[in-house]
């Protein structure tokens, strides 16, 4: 991980003490040295290097003091020139279930960060390394922390020359500074992907605008129009005009100096022209565990919500079920839930969990394809309604499980005793633990 080095110089010596010999960057054995007065102030002062004539160690002689320039950081660059210079560090990623875009953030441990969505609960993971088709190799989950909804994964098959993008920092963004979003969107010229979706550009896209607002919190309460109750609530995000399209999610936000300044997560669906992206910032203060292969309340669900009160629920329950082969009667489904669900008091609302990573604490509980609208007795109706009550949890702690049995039932002489059970008694109260590191 490149991190922006800070400006500046350490403080300046005293130019008195210079004049009496005193200053530090002229070091005797013997006896403080004599600095010819009239020279030392003026070299110092300007930050050259000169020779001066000292006294003190046996006799006079000539030493050569260098004091640093003032740093000046990366120069701005041009469109062209940023393009061209960060487009070999971004990633395309895509698997069975999803796609996006990351950043190389560790060229020695080939190390890059992404979107928690992009890749929890996906398989077959593949990436390619900017616009080299030559450099696609399987990728492995390292960590994640979906209520952050940033992860970092490992390239498998190592990539010769990568290069990791420069961090920046987030703070010093101000409203009108120009942006570029880079990374892998949906393209209608790359035919179907992954999950039947138009497949992502195989070649790196740049998007450019202006950033609007700086560290946004992303709810419901300040950011309805914008928030999907499907994922977490974002602490810190910069609010901005450069296009962040589908496949762009978990890619780079550079500023001018070719510097990552965030991570490009959300597009605006309430609104035109907003674009949202985790701030760097934020995200440093997660990625020495991420790095470190530590992952945040990764439970392994993958959850949407679905509401009693949204006239859309009917098609929401058509799209998860017709393509499932685990499921089916959308009709008997929507039957059940005309008696059981919709018609509870208050109509129920809840996180609908769709498949579970392999080998996750979900998927050793059985919840695919339940509703769950408590936790530990509280309701949980958002994605950030269940962060709460997992990041509340100590690590190896039982998490108690409201559910409601959505399946209509497949051939049931399948099914293992548990979920038999489960079948039998739709309100089923299950269990989970939270994993432990």
């Amino acid at each position: 991980m490149t991190v922006e080095p800070a400006e500046g110089l350490a403080p300046m010596p005293d130019r008195s003490a210079v004049a009496r010999g005193g200053s530090r960057l002229l070091m005797c054995t013997k006896n403080r040295p004599e600095v010819q007065r009239g020279v030392g102030r003026v070299l110092v002062g300007l930050g050259l290097a000169a020779s001066l004539a000292v006294a003190g160690c046996g006799g006079a002689s000539t030493k050569t003091v260098s004091v640093p320039k003032k740093a000046t950081g990366p120069k701005q660059l041009t469109e062209q020139q940023l393009i061209a210079q960060d487009s070999p560090s971004v990633v395309r990623i895509q698997g069975t279930s999803s796609g996006g875009s990351g950043l190389v953030i560790d060229a020695a441990q080939q190390l890059v960060l992404t979107n928690a969505h992009v890749v929890v609960g996906n398989s077959g993971m593949k990436a390619q390394v900017g616009n080299d088709t030559s450099t696609t190799t399987p990728v492995h989950l390292l960590a994640a922390s979906p209520c952050d909804d940033l992860a970092v994964v490992k390239l498998v098959d190592r990539v010769p020359n990568l290069k990791a993008l420069p961090l920046g920092v987030a703070a010093s963004v101000r409203p009108g500074d120009q942006v570029t979003v880079l990374g892998f969107p949906a393209s209608s010229q790359s035919g179907p992907g992954a999950g039947g979706l138009i497949g992502q550009s195989s070649t790196v896209v740049s998007n450019t605008g202006t950033v609007s607002q700086v560290a946004v919190q992303v709810n419901t309460d300040s950011h309805g129009a914008n928030y999907d109750p499907s994922s977490p609530a974002y602490q810190n995000t910069i609010v901005h005009q450069a296009p962040v399209n589908h496949g762009n999610s978990g890619g780079p936000l550079l500023n001018q100096k070719g510097q990552v300044i965030g991570v490009n997560t959300l597009g605006g669906s309430g609104t035109q022209g907003q674009y949202y992206s985790i701030s760097i910032d934020y995200a440093k203060r997660v990625l020495p565990d991420l790095e470190a292969g530590q992952s945040h309340a990764l439970m392994g669900w993958n959850l949407v919500q679905l509401n009693a009160n949204d006239p859309t629920l009917s098609q929401q329950l058509q799209s998860l079920y017709q393509n499932d082969n685990a499921f089916s009667g959308h009709a008997a489904v929507l039957a059940r839930l005309g008696t059981s669900f919709l018609q509870a008091s208050p109509p129920t609302v809840g996180m609908y969990d769709q498949f579970d990573a392999p080998g996750s604490p979900a998927d050793k509980g059985n919840t695919a394809g339940f509703l769950i609208y408590k936790i530990n007795g509280q309701p949980v109706h958002t994605f950030q309604d269940v962060c709460d009550q997992v990041n509340s949890a100590s690590p190896g702690q039982t998490l108690r499980l409201s559910t409601f049995n959505l399946d209509s039932g497949s051939d049931v002489s399948k099914l293992s005793p548990v979920e038999l059970a489960r079948r039998q008694n739709p309100n089923w109260t299950g269990d989970v633990k939270v994993p432990r590191g």
